[in-house]
């Protein structure tokens, strides 16, 4: 539990690298994110060689850190640059940073309170989801996210199945 708690953050990175890499692939700069991964694994490399002396296991927490934010500032720059129409990414990654934390205290009294009735994975399964409704209510609530694009979205998938199954 430990050292999967010092990895935690690194989601956040991971998830965004892969989505950067992804966006920038689709434009046609699929040699640019090689380049920015190869970098980012050559950090990662490095760290793992050099720093397991001086930080031990978490050499590998600073290596993927290297790799993958490294990654993430690169794809932005690239995205920043080569996109006509810039992208609003940042007023929206502070919104959804600020509204993680009142998620993650909803996450906690959640599981305080049901706990000791259902135990530990219904507890995961039913505090997971309903931490999901909870932030999905809040970007809504701030505007991050419109309800039109959400009914949209569940709507077409909805109508979609009803074609195919006549």
């Amino acid at each position: 539990g430990t050292h999967l708690t010092a990895c935690a953050f690194l989601m956040f990175f991971m998830s965004l690298s892969s989505i950067t890499t992804s966006m920038l692939n689709s434009i046609g700069l699929e040699n640019k994110t090689l380049f920015y991964y190869i970098i980012g694994g050559l950090l990662m490399l490095i760290s793992i060689c050099v720093l397991p002396n001086i930080l031990g296991i978490y050499s590998l927490v600073v290596g993927f850190f290297a790799l993958y934010g490294l990654t993430t500032i690169l794809n932005l720059k690239l995205i920043n640059k080569n996109c006509v129409q810039k992208p609003k990414y940042k007023s929206f990654l502070l919104y959804s940073l600020i509204l993680i934390l009142p998620t993650a205290l909803f996450g906690i009294i959640i599981k305080k309170l049901i706990l000791p009735l259902l135990g530990s994975f219904l507890t995961l399964i039913l505090s997971s989801g309903l931490m999901v409704i909870f932030y999905i209510l809040l970007c809504v609530g701030f505007n991050l996210v419109s309800t039109e694009f959400i009914v949209q979205k569940f709507t077409f998938k909805f109508k979609r199945k009803k074609q195919n199954l006549a």
